[in-house]
């Protein structure tokens, strides 16, 4: 049965296996831990995927706190990677800290069910072929924290602790983008997210990414995702009437959770864009039209044909 839980464990080590994979994802302290032929540490933006039947010895600090996932089965991406650790995307981390209060709150199986679905829906689209360098993550977590500051390599490279030219070539080498198309990317993802899921105006967005100039702002939202600010709103609005009160709450709190302790919200795992993203994975009818077309994947369900689909179902594997 899949199941998620908040756990934590003792300095003293432990070895044991069980007959199902498991995933244990740091959100506070740090994982020592030994499992198919890995010894290491595994920190806060890591995940250690543990195959069914390994032998695994772990220990960590009291303080320390996980969310351990047992699974059915390994999503195909886990499944097919030869990694033990790798890095999650910022938009994980910022589910796992919602999931870190939801798993301490009211027992509602319904939302349970939905927090599990979207687990997994996230976790299908992880990157698990490269582990970020651990020097960067400080970097990165002010970066997405500060969007409104003005960054400078200099000053970027010094909290990693490295030059200003090792720290382009690092950053470039483990991200595959500069530190300046990084920013504009997440700046413009959070603007994304902000006009979608917040009241604010646009010029209160624009200088929540860091542009005090509204028409600059404009034009570079409007170059990233081929629309203005006003019309993806618009867009938006007349995208989520299939959500379900239930569907919209469980988007709403994340949003609401992560604004508040200052993270980075990029898109919703149910609205993950307008646009077909070219992984069609099931087929869906839409309500409104006559045509059986591809959904674009299993996060944003929207289809080809761009109308808005048949509700997602709600089934997940238990």
């Amino acid at each position: 049965m899949t199941a998620l839980s908040l756990r934590s464990y003792t300095p003293r080590a432990d070895v044991h296996d069980h007959q199902y994979p498991q995933l244990v994802l740091p959100i506070r302290g740090h994982l020592d831990i030994q499992v198919g032929g890995y010894t290491g540490t595994v920190v806060t933006g890591e995940c250690v995927i543990i195959r069914s039947g390994e032998i695994h010895q772990f220990q960590a600090h009291d303080a320390a706190r996980f969310i351990v996932a047992d699974l059915d089965y390994l999503p195909d991406n886990l499944a097919a990677t030869r990694r033990v650790v790798f890095s999650i995307s910022t938009l994980l981390m910022n589910y796992l800290l919602f999931l870190e209060a939801q798993l301490q709150g009211k027992v509602d199986a319904r939302i349970d069910r939905l927090a599990i679905e979207l687990f997994l829906g996230l976790l299908e689209r992880q990157t698990c072929d490269k582990r970020v360098d651990r020097r960067l993550l400080r970097v990165l977590d002010v970066m997405n924290e500060q969007l409104d500051q003005p960054h400078d390599v200099a000053s970027l490279a010094a909290l990693a602790h490295l030059s200003p030219t090792q720290f382009h070539k690092i950053f470039r080498d483990n991200l595959g983008v500069s530190v300046k198309q990084y920013l504009t990317a997440r700046r413009m993802e959070r603007a994304r997210a902000q006009l979608i899921h917040s009241d604010l105006s646009v010029q209160q967005v624009a200088e929540a990414v860091g542009y005090q100039n509204l028409s600059a702002f404009t034009r570079r939202f409007s170059h990233h995702f081929g629309m203005t600010p006003r019309e993806m709103t618009r867009q938006y609005s007349s995208l989520t009437t299939w959500l379900s009160p239930a569907e919209r709450s469980v988007v709403s709190a994340q949003y609401r959770f992560a604004m508040k302790r200052n993270l980075v919200v990029t898109e919703s795992p149910f609205i993950a864009s307008h646009q077909p993203c070219n992984t069609a994975s099931r087929t869906l009818r839409s309500p409104r039209c006559s045509k059986v077309r591809p959904a674009t994947c299993a996060c944003c369900w929207l289809p080809a044909c761009g109308e808005p689909p048949a509700r997602p179902p709600t089934s997940i594997r238990v």
